[in-house]
């Protein structure tokens, strides 16, 4: 406990096995390993002098035999489908969460904050631990998941396949939102009774919306855009007032790295282009234009931004376009490219323009 301003700061917990007094954390959470290890301690107290010592994080299970140190470690590592809390500490110095599951303890962490995370308040860094705790229990869910049968892809680890053929289950999930895909209604209504009976799981039915993106099906095939999410970017930038233009960016073009006015605010530069990025998912069209500008977000200038603020009109003439899968023809992808060579003011490369 500090005493006095120039003492270092130091903070106390009690277990069972006596008192323990640490430094306090260089980023503030002071009470975050006090409040884990109460929590600790509550989880594990019917287990404790039994057969488990537990110290913080570290969990130590002994048994007489191979038999009795399995069960004892099916007894601990059970996790009951119970809905999830988030207990979250934050200050302008770092954040740290705990993950629980009804009384048991799914998983702890903490961080510094990054860089561009200082000048948040400190209602977002609280709302940044609490999406930061899911991160950590993802490898809880996949665990789960693998018990199924299922096996994780090695390209997307959020993704998921059992099977193969007219059997395939594919199931991608982020943080708590899943999503399922199977011919057979049977295979499916199995999948969710494993799931029901670890999670406490809403269906909502056919997808419609996910992270931005609007699906729309019919007999002719299933259309993928971000119409809302497009419409959204026009508003807070400003430009649901601007006249369209037919074609995303002015040509010719050659920006370069150093003409033009530095902005005063480049985070808002750097935030357009963000949004910008994710757009870019179902709209190809765009993605030469802000691959290009992306290039220029360490250092924005004027012209950089006015050619942004030209994007954003091109966006607003078919703010729901998008991609469409037709269920009559077959998969194929179709590119046109166009060379530039040594056309580039600022690496003299040649561009490529499809």
């Amino acid at each position: 406990m500090k005493v006095k301003d120039d003492d270092v700061p130091k903070t106390t917990f009690r277990i069972r096995y006596g008192h323990f007094e640490f430094l306090v954390m260089p980023f503030g959470l002071t009470n975050a390993p006090a409040a884990f290890m109460d929590l600790m301690n509550r989880i594990f107290k019917p287990y404790l002098d039994k057969f488990a010592v537990v110290f913080i994080d570290d969990i130590l299970i002994y048994s007489r035999n191979k038999d009795e140190h399995a069960e004892h470690l099916r007894i601990v590592l059970q996790k009951p489908g119970k809905e999830f809390t988030v207990y979250s500490n934050a200050s302008h110095s770092g954040l740290g969460c705990v993950l629980m599951q009804g009384d048991n303890f799914v998983a702890y962490a903490s961080r510094q904050l990054k860089p561009h995370e200082l000048n948040y308040p400190t209602h977002d860094l609280e709302l940044v631990a609490i999406v930061f705790a899911p991160k950590i229990w993802r490898h809880y869910f996949s665990q789960v998941v693998l018990q199924f049968g299922f096996s994780q892809s090695p390209h997307e680890h959020s993704l998921f396949i059992k099977g193969s053929g007219d059997t395939l289950i594919a199931l991608l999930v982020y943080v708590d939102d899943i999503i399922l895909d199977d011919k057979d209604l049977k295979l499916l209504a199995e999948v969710q009774t494993f799931l029901q009976s670890h999670f406490k799981l809403k269906d909502l039915g056919n997808l419609k919306y996910f992270l931005g993106f609007e699906i729309a099906r019919n007999k002719f095939g299933i259309s993928l855009s971000q119409r809302q999410y497009a419409l959204q970017l026009l508003e807070d930038t400003g430009s649901l007032a601007k006249k369209p233009v037919e074609i995303p960016i002015a040509s010719p073009h050659k920006l370069s790295k150093d003409q033009g006015q530095l902005l005063d605010d480049p985070h808002l530069y750097q935030r357009m282009i963000g949004r910008l990025l994710y757009l870019t998912h179902t709209r190809p069209d765009i993605t030469y234009v802000v691959n290009l500008l992306s290039q220029f977000v360490s250092s924005p200038r004027t012209p950089h931004l006015q050619v942004v603020y030209h994007l954003l009109s091109y966006i607003k003439s078919s703010p729901g376009l998008g991609l469409f899968f037709s269920s009559t023809t077959k998969l194929q992808l179709t590119a046109f490219v166009d060379s530039d060579y040594n056309s580039c003011p600022c690496w003299s490369k040649p561009i490529d323009q499809s």
